[in-house]
């Protein structure tokens, strides 16, 4: 009976070795989409807004210049 509990306990704690590995997967792939969608729309907003912080910043040096 002892030698039962131990095994049923043995193989409950692989099974949860697995869910963790497996939480773990899941967990790696998401983190892995998030990096690259960030990635996408930090490019996507930086080259939308590169042109209007070129102007804002000629436009900062002109009124500076005249100034």
């Amino acid at each position: 009976e002892l030698n039962e509990s131990r095994t049923e306990l043995l193989n409950r704690i692989q099974g949860l070795k697995q869910d963790l590995k497996n939480w773990r997967s899941k967990l790696d792939t998401q983190v892995k989409i998030y990096r690259d969608v960030s990635s996408v729309c930090l490019a996507f907003l930086s080259k939308i807004f590169q042109p209007f912080c070129l102007f804002m910043l000629r436009l900062s040096v002109s009124r500076h210049a005249t100034t």
